[in-house]
């Protein structure tokens, strides 16, 4: 039973951070919050002004997004790989896929400034 719990856990977390990607995301393409909002891709470039904002979130979001549309399914068929398994596969699936959406994010984060300085740097 301890196991199952585990199991049930890790499996909301783990396919719930991609989908949460996935949704936030849509919600920022759907309905782009304002410069300096509280959420929102932040940058030094990003907040130079309102075209690099939307700039810097609408490529986050779909890049998110599309990120989110392949961890999601992933990381379901990971957890359902270790159904009844022991607690330490469990944590050991659980962490890997926990990895994985951490490296997929700050890839995302240092991509969009790489093309946000690529677009608004201007050489001195």
């Amino acid at each position: 039973m301890e196991n199952l719990i585990l199991w049930v856990l890790s499996a909301i977390i783990g396919v719930g951070v991609p989908a949460a990607m996935i949704g936030t995301g849509k919600k920022i393409l759907s309905d782009m919050p304002p410069i300096g909002a509280w959420y929102g891709f932040k940058s030094k470039y990003s907040l130079i002004n309102n075209e690099s904002w939307e700039f810097a979130n609408n490529n986050m979001a779909k890049l998110w997004i599309n990120i989110g549309e392949t961890l999601t399914p992933a990381a379901a068929i990971a957890m359902i790989f270790c159904f009844g398994k022991d607690k330490n596969t469990i944590l050991s699936y659980f962490g890997l896929i926990l990895l994985v959406d951490v490296i997929s994010m700050l890839y995302s984060r240092f991509y969009v400034s790489k093309l946000l300085k690529e677009k608004y740097d201007t050489p001195k």
